[in-house]
């Protein structure tokens, strides 16, 4: 920073507005992407001593923690250590295939089939793992969105449902599971009930007023964004938009890291917070960029909308007390409080988040692509296997991509494989396919 100070002194006609590309995530991935490279290649390594059969076990173990901690405030860099992964062994599956020969890739020519079939069953079983755990997001985010509930009356309610005879009828509580004669409480704003152990809220320390984690959301979003706060209206009623929602659940999720360091005095919460508004820029810019598609007005007015929020995240930079600098609203009681959810509410925001943002999710469908281009490799039949196996680890979680045509026909054109293991590798996963739909099933 002090050598690019003194350069701008000396050449000051040179000097430009930094770039909302510019995050500060740039050294991060760098440090990634040696660190990768470096696994990857000891994992490659032919023989005993310090090769394959030490290294293997250890990206094994690291992809299932990455993946279980991609969820975690805490740990925002997981994410693109396992892209960074998937983009290192896509390479080396495409690269020993006759996928590189039949494209542009490596020059033409004759595929380099010089790895040997364990450190490429490796390769594989780790893009199918993390190729599964996406799928499973994106069912887990489609089947149990975080939604931003409207108020209901109690009149409005009654008159909805006259049947209602128990507050386990209405029951939204996280864990989605009816149990009767036990504690709950009322959302005072949607009026759905939540179990006070999933909560961990004792019925001793009842609080007087409480609502539920998305309707904590829905009053916090409509406070910062100056929102009348009278009961009903949608979302789109109120003028809440996709990229205000996303912006919401980041302020929350920053509040979130900010009252943990506060508490813990924790130097990587610290960190973390300040990776994921570096993050958060890098995606606002990005999307801004890929929106310039409308008139010159409308490009100029969406620049303009993307340098405000990267501006409000570099604000944020240095404060760790609160996410916000707008001014709250009287109309909301206890508004402090919605800015804090629950650890299942804090859950979902981050997988809400992922599914919308994340690099990896992006990615999903071309490492897809990857895997039904290697099912159908030209030279070697343990790489086809292997595919059909990757395929069938996402297939078990995320049926529905099946009735995809480009999947579907490469599992039709396996049956005639001439490799024995390759058909039972594709009956096995048609056999997943039916266990998984109720109605072949």
């Amino acid at each position: 920073q002090q050598q690019q100070q003194q350069q701008q002194q000396q050449h000051p006609q040179s000097q430009q507005p930094q770039s909302p590309s510019t995050t500060g995530l740039e050294q991060c991935e760098i440090v990634c992407k040696q660190f990768t490279l470096l696994l990857i290649q000891k994992c490659s390594k032919k023989g005993e001593d310090g090769g394959a059969s030490e290294f293997r076990p250890i990206l094994f173990n690291l992809v299932d923690d990455l993946l279980d901690l991609q969820l975690v405030p805490d740990f925002p860099a997981a994410e693109m250590l396992l892209m960074e992964l998937c983009r290192l062994l896509s390479n080396v599956l495409l690269s020993n295939s006759s996928v590189s020969k039949n494209s542009n890739m490596n020059g033409g020519g004759k595929s380099s089939a010089t790895a040997e079939i364990t450190y490429l069953t490796t390769a594989m079983e780790t893009i199918g793992t993390i190729c599964a755990d996406v799928a499973a997001k994106l069912v887990s985010a489609k089947e149990n969105p975080f939604e931003f509930t409207n108020a209901v009356g109690t009149e409005e309610l009654e008159q909805q449902n006259p049947s209602l005879e128990s507050k386990n009828e209405i029951n939204g509580c996280y864990c989605g599971k009816e149990k009767s004669n036990v504690f709950s409480l009322d959302c005072d704003r949607c009026h759905r009930w939540f179990h006070g152990n999933c909560l961990r809220i004792a019925k001793d320390f009842t609080p007087t007023t409480w609502y539920c984690d998305e309707c904590k959301m829905m009053l916090y979003a409509m406070e910062q964004l100056g929102l009348n706060l009278s009961i009903g209206g949608t979302c789109e009623e109120q003028g809440i938009e996709q990229d205000d929602r996303v912006h919401i659940m980041r302020i929350t999720l920053l509040n979130f890291i900010s009252r943990q360091f506060q508490q813990t005095k924790s130097i990587l919460l610290k960190d973390a917070r300040q990776f994921h508004i570096a993050k958060f820029i890098k995606e606002t810019g990005s999307k801004g960029r890929n929106s310039n598609t409308g008139t010159s007005k409308q490009e100029e007015e969406g620049h303009g909308d993307t340098l405000v929020s990267c501006a409000q995240y570099l604000n944020m930079w240095n404060h760790s007390s609160q996410g916000n600098s707008h001014t709250r609203s009287r109309n909301v009681d206890s508004s402090s409080a919605c800015e804090y959810l629950s650890e299942a509410g804090n859950a979902k925001v981050m997988i809400t988040l992922h599914t919308l943002q994340s690099e990896l999710v992006i990615s999903f469908p071309q490492l897809l692509g990857v895997l039904v281009a290697l099912m159908g490799d030209e030279d070697i039949a343990s790489l086809r296997k292997l595919a059909v196996k990757a395929v069938s680890q996402i297939v078990q979680v995320d049926s529905s991509l099946m009735s995809r045509k480009m999947i579907r026909d490469a599992v039709a054109n396996r049956f005639n494989d001439e490799a024995i293991s390759v058909r039972e590798a594709v009956i096995s996963l048609v056999g997943v396919y039916i266990v998984q739909v109720s109605d072949l099933a």
